[in-house]
């Protein structure tokens, strides 16, 4: 189609992206034969204020991620980002951002979580299932009532039928 792709991820050290993800990151890319680079973002603030409490950690976390690969698409004269979430769905799938285009393409596919771990395996992905981040799930652990939040996006997923009820009551189960 034209594209040049260029895979990127955001490293905010090991309690968000863990070195077995890392694995399977750097596993698709060579599969594809698609450039990756890693991308180093300070989310200590993030961390100190999830594992005391004051935050659930998610939208600011996902909010680092946007604003760093902003800032790299820029740098880079990248026209074009491309993320892998399920929501916003429909015509908030596509938008216009700061000059940019930040594409969910897994939303914008309408795509489910069966049908990305499905494709997921033709590439040698290993899934954790649940919650894979280490940091919520240390969250969860000290602070019992952040759970309702993590709990809160497993429904809004569902709804939005992302999740089939039998795979959200699973992620619920183990949220809990």
């Amino acid at each position: 189609m034209g594209f040049n792709p260029l895979a990127a991820t955001v490293d905010p050290g090991n309690i968000v992206l863990p070195s077995y993800y890392k694995n399977n990151v750097e596993n698709l890319s060579k599969s594809l034969k698609v450039p990756h680079e890693y991308i180093e973002v300070d989310m200590s603030s993030v961390v100190k204020e999830a594992i005391e409490g004051r935050i659930h950690p998610c939208g600011r976390c996902s909010k680092s991620i946007e604003n760093a690969l902003l800032k790299y698409a820029k740098k880079s004269e990248i026209p074009f980002l491309i993320f892998g979430d399920f929501l916003a769905t429909g015509s908030q799938s596509i938008v216009s951002m700061d000059g940019f285009w930040r594409i969910n393409l897994p939303a914008m596919l309408s795509a489910t979580k069966s049908e990305t771990r499905s494709l997921s395996s033709y590439f040698d992905i290993n899934s954790r299932g649940g919650y894979g981040c280490p940091l919520i799930k240390e969250v969860h652990k000290l602070h019992p009532h952040m759970r309702r939040f993590s709990i809160q996006r497993i429904l809004r997923e569902t709804r939005a039928g992302v999740l089939e009820p039998g795979q959200a009551l699973d992620l619920i189960t183990r949220t809990l």
